[in-house]
């Protein structure tokens, strides 16, 4: 075991492996401008480059304009100059010639106004591709892939009409004009930062000698670069637990934590701006002092126990207790090649490349494309799938290596600190932490254990079922605080078999919480051991963390300030027997209000509404589309079966914390969308529910569906909690007279 010393400096070594690595990875994908020391120097290029372009720009000329006097306009200045400067950056760092890297800034450049185009006259489709694009690092597919959207792209005519494909071709440019303006931008930026240099070098190929023009950065330059990076390579270190108590946080900004080579890393407050970490260190909190050092010098320990079932349900490849399955699934055979086909694919290709005109497609060859279609959907998602088990397997691996370096300390700490809500987190960079998933939770016990005393066997059983959650039907959470515990008593031999052999009794694995589950059953089959040797319950010392939930926190705040008995019951802040749902209560309101309005004749009718969309150009014109009635929306949720405490639960969680109509509609659609685990399951279910709000006049209704459904949300809320609505509505306005009038932020 090291001592801590030596884990602040693993942590440091630990971090600068890790920079290492971004800065390689950001050399091989040619981004070495957006991480680093490159990152710095692209800032500081931007600005002067942006000036220079506008200066040259306004200068009036005599003679044929440039072909930069057209695009730079267009793409102003200061995107112009960014662009130029990460693409010349990327150049000087991978050796890329002169040439090629202004023919680089050309397309991008090019590429710019041809998606801002796709995005002026088909934003939904652009916003769903590049929502779907952004996990890709290649740009070169993200560009083939777009520019083959945008040629496929139906969009409006100013006749009302509809028009398939997205007009470019006065976006293209000969190969001389490339050069032309990839060459302009980058002698602006020269000129702008004197940064970098010109260099000609000559090679001999077969004989002869070739003459490239380089550009490269001067040894300042170079040195600067490699200064900055030596210096950030210290600022990323791997934050671990610690062995040693951390330092205390204290007044006038005395840092806690670390101890040695970390110590005065972290601020008490983490991601706020200079001037008000200033202001956080000039102020006197001794209660968030005493509460930040009360649990950072909690000692904890790693559960052995359990941390073997762990590993060895990883070695098995998972697919058990919330595990994912490890072991990567085999992609489908590819469907049969007809040469004869592919001959006739490939001329047609041609054929569409050349004229514009899509050629007609055989029956027997369109079957054949919808087999290849098919097997690569299919691929794709094995694909992603087994992309996700990948990393998953990689980040348990590293748990298991964290569990193994401090598997054998008596006692390890958490570093904490607070968010500017002053909500306390630790700073570890790892996913071993109480606060982390149910695996991690499960990992930790405290070190230093306690005497039940004469309640402690109530909350330990209590503990027990609110991780089991359900079990053949019952649902223990529904329970009473008294028949928690008596379901817990009476199911003991169950329990204890599950703790003597946890992978034989495989009970535990199908809890809400496995692992916290598993160490609960853990826990008390040890306090039953000392029961059975003659042991009085009350002396038993037990080393569980027992959690204790809130029920929806922000609107639990607002119920007890504003002391009000009707939120404070739905939020269970009354002493009540059995535990209240306010979720539920929700729902229930909400399911009411839509047969109400399923039932009310007068909102059948359908109406007529009129917007306006955009086309080619930029252009809006006004557009009549049908909207069905209430009453038929209402009932269409009724029978969706999708209405559910689940659906509800994510608007009234962030209800108190500002969200609204238009924010609940959109967690409404979102959760429609992942209805199923998996990117092409989840993409089915969706399908099947907008076919389900699909309606013979108006067609698909979906979106106007979940904006009418978060409106009667938005009123079960308020029916269930009013106090709260009317304080935050007196905070908002607040708020806004502060801001006004002040100028600053509100304090307090």
């Amino acid at each position: 075991m090291m001592t801590q010393p030596e884990l602040e400096a693993h942590a440091l070594s630990e971090g600068r492996l890790r920079y290492l690595r971004k800065l390689r990875d950001a050399q091989q994908a040619k981004t070495m401008a957006t991480v680093g020391a490159g990152k710095s120097l692209l800032q500081a290029a931007i600005d002067p480059c942006a000036q220079r372009m506008a200066e040259v720009l306004n200068t009036k000329q005599r003679g044929v304009k440039h072909i930069a006097q057209h695009v730079i306009p267009l793409v102003t200045p200061e995107v112009a100059s960014y662009i130029t400067a990460r693409t010349v950056l990327n150049g000087v760092l991978t050796q890329q010639p002169l040439n090629g890297t202004a023919l680089e800034v050309a397309d991008l450049l090019m590429d710019e106004l041809r998606f801002r185009r796709f995005h002026t006259e088909a934003p939904g489709v652009y916003e769903t591709l590049l929502k779907k694009l952004q996990r890709t690092p290649n740009y070169q597919h993200k560009r083939q892939v777009m520019k083959g959207k945008m040629a496929k792209a139906v969009v409006r005519t100013e006749d009302g009409g509809t028009q398939t494909g997205i007009e470019t071709q006065d976006l293209e440019l000969t190969q001389h004009q490339r050069i032309a303006l990839g060459v302009w931008c980058v002698n602006q930026l020269l000129e702008a930062t004197q940064l970098l240099e010109v260099e000609e070098r000559r090679t001999v190929i077969r004989g002869q000698i070739k003459r490239d023009k380089y550009l490269v950065a001067p040894k300042d330059t170079l040195d600067w670069l490699q200064q900055r990076n030596e210096a950030l390579e210290l600022l990323w270190p791997v934050a671990l637990p610690m062995v040693e108590p951390p330092l205390p946080w204290g007044p006038n900004g005395q840092r806690g934590g670390y101890r040695y080579a970390l110590k005065g890393k972290y601020g008490l407050v983490r991601g706020i701006a200079k001037q008000a970490r200033q202001t956080v260190n000039r102020t006197h909190m001794p209660v968030v002092y005493e509460a930040l050092n009360a649990i950072q010098s909690t000692p904890w320990r790693i559960n052995p126990l359990v941390a073997d079932v762990l590993q060895e349900i990883i070695q098995r490849g998972g697919g058990v207790a919330g595990i994912p399955v490890l072991v990567e699934e085999p992609l489908p055979p590819k469907p049969v090649t007809n040469e004869e086909l592919e001959l006739q694919r490939k001329l047609q290709k041609r054929e569409l490349k050349k004229t514009g005109v899509m050629p007609s497609v055989s029956p027997e060859m369109r079957e054949y494309l919808k087999g290849w279609k098919a097997w690569k959907k299919h691929a794709t998602t094995i694909q992603d799938s087994n992309h996700d088990k990948q990393y998953t397997r990689v980040a348990l691996l590293r748990l298991l290596d964290l569990v193994a370096m401090f598997r054998e300390a008596p006692q390890m700490y958490f570093v904490c600190n607070v968010d500017f809500r002053g909500r306390v987190y630790p700073v570890v960079s790892t996913m071993l932490s109480p606060q982390g998933d149910d695996v991690s939770k499960g990992l930790l016990t405290f070190a230093e254990g306690r005497p039940l005393g004469r309640e402690g066997r109530r909350y330990l059983a209590q503990h027990g079922a609110s991780c089991l959650d359900e079990w053949e039907g019952t649902k223990l959470t529904k329970l009473s605080i008294h028949e928690r515990t008596q379901w817990i008593e009476q199911h003991t031999p169950w329990i204890r078999a599950m703790a003597e052999d946890p992978m034989a009794h495989r009970g535990w694995m199908q809890a809400d919480s496995p692992f916290s589950f598993l160490a609960f059953c853990l826990e008390w089959h040890r306090f039953h051991q000392w029961l059975d040797a003659g042991n009085p319950e009350e002396t038993f010392v037990s080393h569980l963390p027992c959690a204790q939930d809130g029920s929806c926190n922000g609107i639990q705040h607002f119920s007890a300030m504003l002391r009000d008995p009707i939120g404070g019951r739905a939020v269970n802040l009354m002493p009540l027997e059995e535990p209240q749902d306010i979720y539920h209560a929700v729902l229930t309101r909400v399911l009411d209000m839509l047969q109400q309005d399923a039932g009310d004749p007068s909102k059948v009718q359908s109406s007529v509404a009129t917007s306006t969309v955009r086309i080619r150009g930029g252009k809006r014109i006004p557009v009549q589309r049908t909207k069905v009635g209430r009453a038929v929306l209402a009932l269409r949720w009724l029978t969706s079966g999708q209405v559910t405490r689940k659906l509800v639960k994510r608007p009234v969680m962030t209800y108190p914390y500002g969200s609204r109509t238009f924010g609940f509609a959109q967690q409404i659609i979102e959760h429609l969308q992942h209805l199923e685990s998996g990117q092409y399951a989840a993409k089915q279910a969706y399908t099947k529910v907008r076919e389900h709000f699909t309606t013979e006049e108006a067609g698909d209704v979906t979106r106007d569906a979940c904006q009418y459904l978060a409106h009667v949300i938005m009123r079960g809320i308020e029916q269930t909690v009013v106090a709260a609505a009317h304080a935050m509505q007196w905070l908002q306005d607040s708020a806004r007279v502060i801001v006004k009038e002040t100028g600053g932020c509100v304090e307090w």
